[in-house]
């Protein structure tokens, strides 16, 4: 679009600047990392690690300096409601400094010469940020010149009024979305709290958690610690009846289309559930095994992973067809009269089994660690009957349902979000002048 078209689509009384139009930056400096006395100080100190995508404030810095490392250094120490960009790896990140803030090298201050809502502009910074990452170069640590950070073009309303309106309505959904996140982090700790009692106590006949200090008689001694009477101590060779891996053909890093057939890669067993997207298309039909194929309700592990995630497990869940296991995800197939698949994807996430799982992982990578099939059927867990399993699925579903609904209710409000800045953000949807908005 050139010139004369761009400015022909703006709405009326909204105009373009650049950039440098609207404010002059300043940079920020390190104090030398060998003089103490400059460092751990009062003075927040902001470095592109304090930043994230979306960001409108930047609340707290992971480092403070001293008064005397602020004036021993090509620091600058800004003011507050100062927005802050980086301009060096994270491009584009950017937030309003909640008090007077020193920087360090990797950013840069605005310092407005015309009025602007802060607000506002953040979140004009942060709409703009993908093309500040186009324009930045390096082929290792990305970077954008000050040439190319004043002239960014950006378009917004003269009526300042116009700016706090757009700006009162984004504040609306985003206090949305952290209420929600909330709840999501508290019903997600209650869940890490269940799930340790009834994966240690389980649910008597009667759906009650059992209660090792009022009724010890219920509970043996194992070489996991105290379990129920009832409950069984084995490997989990004892429960399994067969694991199950596929191959890994070479074939480049693109998803398979609807209909076609793909291979799992490790990133497609998660903490959050099975994610079918994450798989390489096969195409050759040499390639192509219906017995690798997964279906919904079979339980996957990984074998190879970075540390933490390495035995992660999940259930497969709305998987399309003609997705197959790869050598590095494994299926686990269990005895039903000893185990449920769902039931054991909580168990083989539980502490007590990570740290054997850690423990023995093998790697001389830093990063990658492997486990292989009899590390995993060398398992020792502590498990009820499978009605009792049937009971403590029951109860964790209801939690699971209710977290199901926050996430989904979260998910619509990143998109009304998204779409609100697309639509408020170029001026194709205005705040009507009706609204009444906070002060800010």
């Amino acid at each position: 679009m050139n010139n004369n078209d761009r400015l022909s689509s703006l709405p009326e009384t909204w105009c373009e600047y650049h950039l440098g139009d609207l404010c002059k930056s300043i940079g920020g400096g390190t104090p030398s990392r060998n003089r103490s006395s400059f460092w751990n100080g009062d003075v927040p100190w902001a470095s592109v690690k304090d930043f994230t995508d979306n960001q409108v404030f930047l609340k707290t810095t992971c480092e403070t300096i001293t008064n005397e490392g602020l004036q021993s250094s090509a620091s600058n120490l800004v003011p507050e409601n100062t927005p802050v960009i980086c301009t060096r790896m994270a491009v584009g990140r950017c937030a309003l400094t909640t008090r007077p803030t020193a920087i360090n090298q990797d950013l840069k201050a605005l310092l407005f010469s015309t009025e602007v809502n802060r607000q506002f502009f953040i979140r004009l910074l942060n709409y703009n940020a993908s093309e500040l990452e186009r324009v930045s170069i390096g082929s290792t640590v990305r970077g954008i010149t000050l040439h190319d950070l004043r002239n960014l073009i950006l378009h917004l309303p003269s009526d300042n009024m116009e700016q706090q309106r757009v700006a009162w309505v984004l504040d609306v959904v985003d206090e949305s979305i952290a209420e929600t996140e909330a709840i999501v982090a508290k019903l997600r700790n209650i869940r890490a709290g269940l799930l340790h009692d009834l994966l240690t106590y389980g649910l008597d006949e009667y759906g009650q958690l059992r209660d090792p200090i009022v009724h010890p008689e219920q509970f043996k001694d194992s070489p996991l610690g105290r379990i129920p009477v009832g409950w069984s101590f084995s490997k989990f060779d004892v429960v399994l009846t067969d694991i199950e891996a596929g191959k890994s053909p070479d074939y480049p890093d693109y998803p398979a289309p609807s209909g076609e057939w793909g291979v799992l890669k490790v990133s497609a067993i998660w903490p959050d559930g099975f994610r079918a997207i994450e798989n390489k298309w096969v195409r050759r039909r040499v390639h192509q095994n219906g017995a690798f194929e997964v279906k919904n309700g079979d339980l996957l592990i990984s074998r190879s992973n970075t540390y933490s995630l390495v035995g992660l497990v999940c259930i497969v869940s709305d998987a399309p067809p003609h997705l197959m296991l790869s050598d590095k995800t494994l299926r686990l197939c269990l005895n039903p009269e000893r185990g449920l698949n769902p039931f054991f994807a909580l168990l083989l996430q539980s502490r007590a089994v990570r740290s054997q799982i850690e423990l023995n992982a093998t790697g001389t990578s830093g990063s990658m660690k492997n486990i292989s099939q009899e590390l995993i059927r060398n398992l020792g867990l502590a498990y009820p009957e499978v009605e009792e399993q049937r009971r403590i699925l029951s109860l964790t579903s209801t939690i699971e349902n209710e977290q199901a609904a926050l996430f989904s209710q979260l998910t619509k409000l990143q998109h009304l979000k998204s779409g609100l800045m697309s639509d408020l953000l170029t001026g194709r949807v205005r705040v009507p002048e009706s609204i009444e908005v906070r002060s800010p």
